[in-house]
């Protein structure tokens, strides 16, 4: 997996049991998607667990991602927007789409 592309987001903190990091890769010419990976694991500088749970073939993450409860389940989701002017919510504790 490479994560040659820079990212310009800022990097979004998610605690549940344990504390997840999600950063975006791409641009307004570039392919880009959203990777979640352990704190634990950014802190080591180890990315090679780090999760695709979202990916934009066209352009990549316009802005930080934001937690917001979507689903009324009182866990807070994942809602992001890409270049291409796509938003999409993903509930927070499984990271499948919701919107």
């Amino acid at each position: 997996m490479s994560f040659g592309d820079i990212s310009f987001l800022d990097f979004l903190l998610i605690c549940f049991a344990s504390q997840i990091v999600l950063f975006g890769t791409g641009g307004t010419l570039k392919p880009g998607a959203l990777y979640a990976v352990s704190l634990y694991d950014l802190y080591k500088k180890d990315l090679s667990e780090a999760a695709m749970v979202y990916l934009d073939e066209e352009k990549g993450m316009l802005t930080p991602a934001t937690l917001a409860d979507v689903t009324g389940d009182g866990v807070a989701d994942v809602v992001l927007a890409s270049f291409d002017e796509a938003v999409v919510a993903m509930d927070g504790a499984s990271f499948r789409y919701v919107l």
